[in-house]
């Protein structure tokens, strides 16, 4: 008897699983919303773009050299690679509590209206 209870259990946990990944209606995709961080390098821009873990981001995963975007046209080549539906937060400030002074902030308000309209096109929500 424990055993079917455990069994019933674990099948209810895997259709919530699966009932989660299913697609909306109009064929997009609900999925946790990713993280956008922006920091000025120069008169150029960086980017990353994480998986949302639902706790602060270190620096190190932040600043990560292998998953930093390089500028403006490479952060909308990525965000074309997202599925319809795809909802990104871009946040605007991090605390970090570190020896230097990090800035991670959003780009001037025309460079921001630009991404989200050409997110927008693609189907991709980004809020800030």
């Amino acid at each position: 008897m424990k055993k079917q209870i455990l069994i019933t259990t674990f099948i209810l946990f895997a259709c919530c699983i699966v009932m989660s990944l299913i697609s909306k209606a109009d064929g997009t995709k609900i999925d946790m919303p990713y993280e956008l961080y922006s920091w000025q390098v120069d008169k150029g821009w960086n980017f990353a773009l994480l998986y949302n873990t639902s706790r602060e981001k270190s620096l190190d995963e932040i600043f990560d050299p292998k998953s930093t975007i390089h500028g403006l046209q490479n952060l909308k080549k990525r965000l074309t690679a997202f599925p319809r539906g795809t909802t990104i937060i871009w946040f605007s400030k991090v605390k970090v509590k570190t020896k230097s002074v990090i800035e991670i902030n959003l780009p001037p308000k025309e460079i921001v209206e630009d991404v989200k309209n050409y997110s927008e096109i693609h189907g991709v929500k980004i809020m800030s």
